[in-house]
């Protein structure tokens, strides 16, 4: 009894394993791991505007987005992102990324309004949650930003004092 309660037991597992792989299968993971590094590369890119369009659910970028990236890239210079980890599920990604540029000028907006440029390599994390629909951003968007280790970098007083 004990011999056969063991095999089921053992079975159950091997299933449990066989299921998460075909649920989530690595060539996925990698197709959509590779998707979201040529879109970073767009996102570096000189011709942001051009390059990123592709990825747009309509072709075309939102005005308000290109007022807000616009003037990231003009606060930062050679800007950068690694991606750390990608956790894919479905069409749905969960991406935690390094970025880093070089705080050049005064931004216009986001927690970087009017701080004078440092001209350092400032470096921090985020997490982007998104879904893709036929090689394109399908509409679901989230991201938390490390801002605390941003600021600290930019000299913005951010924390109480201990």
């Amino acid at each position: 009894m004990k011999t056969t309660k063991r095999l089921i037991f053992c079975f159950l597992i091997m299933s449990l394993f066989s299921f998460t792989t075909f649920a989530s299968p690595e060539s996925e993971t990698d197709d959509l791991k590779q998707w979201l590094r040529t879109y970073l590369d767009a996102c570096e890119s000189d011709d942001w505007r051009e390059q990123m369009k592709p990825y747009s659910i309509d072709g075309e970028l939102d005005p308000d987005f290109q007022k807000s990236f616009a003037n990231f890239r003009n606060t930062y210079e050679n800007i950068r992102w690694e991606i750390k980890h990608i956790v894919v599920e479905g069409n749905e990604v969960m991406a935690l990324l390094s970025l880093k540029g070089k705080h050049v000028k005064k931004s216009q907006m986001g927690i970087e309004k009017n701080v004078e440029p440092t001209n350092k390599v400032i470096e921090w994390d985020e997490v982007w949650y998104f879904n893709v629909t036929n090689g394109k951003f399908g509409g679901k968007w989230d991201s938390i930003h490390d801002n605390i280790t941003k600021m600290k970098q930019l000299g913005i007083d951010c924390l109480p004092e201990e």
